[in-house]
């Protein structure tokens, strides 16, 4: 409203001193009509952009908050740290695993390993594994439990 309120003020101070001036003949009165429009339009646009800006005011605490949670720390390092360890695990089980092959081992051949492995079904009390199970690729595995235990 302010905008509005103070481009009336500035088209009526202007007529005022426009009509002044055209009686004086000291202003064209094509000049003084164009003059007007001017102030009018220039006043529209300035109303059109304070309600932009008030708009954008409405949505920056959001933004703010988004730019916050995109510029929190990441656990990248840890993530590139764990990958680092397990590219030299891996390198440093291949070797091993090579000596004892021989020149023709393939790499996709290494064994599968779970330890510490724990599962539960939905509304189950959780069941744990705490040893170790090694099985070499390319051999079929199957578990079985009793019937209707999965």
């Amino acid at each position: 409203k302010f905008v509005e309120w103070l481009t009336m003020l500035s088209i009526s101070l202007y007529t005022i001193w426009g009509g002044v001036e055209v009686i004086n003949g000291e202003l064209e009165l094509a000049l003084y009509v164009t003059n007007i429009g001017v102030f009018n339009a220039a006043g529209a646009a300035a109303t059109d952009l304070c309600h932009v800006l008030l708009e954008m005011q409405k949505v920056t605490p959001s933004l703010e908050r988004l730019v916050r949670y995109i510029n929190m720390p990441t656990d990248l390092p840890k993530r590139m740290d764990l990958e680092r360890h397990r590219r030299v695990a891996t390198s440093r089980l291949a070797a091993e695993t090579r000596d004892d092959m021989g020149p023709g081992f393939v790499l996709e051949r290494l064994p599968i390993i779970i330890s510490e492995l724990e599962f539960a079904y939905p509304g189950k009390l959780p069941r744990s594994f705490g040893g170790r199970m090694e099985m070499p690729q390319g051999q079929v595995l199957a578990v079985a439990g009793k019937c209707g235990q999965g």
